[in-house]
């Protein structure tokens, strides 16, 4: 069931997973994106945190502030499954 509230179709993702150890000059503002959204960069398990929660809220309201949310909930879906997909290799 689909109505004008719920689409069925999302928007792509907007931003780019950084592997560890990336030269900031092979960074793209996709990429720079994509680590402000991870929230794994707060710590989480074996991670260790790179930012504070408060840092990571601070960034993530400042994007929700550029994009719709519907984007910045696409962004952190992608984000996650290409963290954790990394986790098990």
């Amino acid at each position: 069931m689909t109505n004008d509230n719920h689409p069925t179709e999302l928007t792509k993702p907007n931003v780019e997973y950084v592997l560890s150890g990336t030269s900031p000059s092979a960074m793209t503002a996709a990429g720079v994106k994509g680590i402000l959204v991870n929230p794994l960069n707060t710590g989480a398990g074996p991670l260790p945190a790179l930012v504070s929660d408060a840092q990571w809220v601070a960034a993530c309201k400042q994007l929700l502030e550029q994009e719709p949310p519907e984007q910045f909930l696409v962004n952190l879906l992608f984000i996650l499954r290409q963290a954790l997909g990394k986790l098990d290799d």
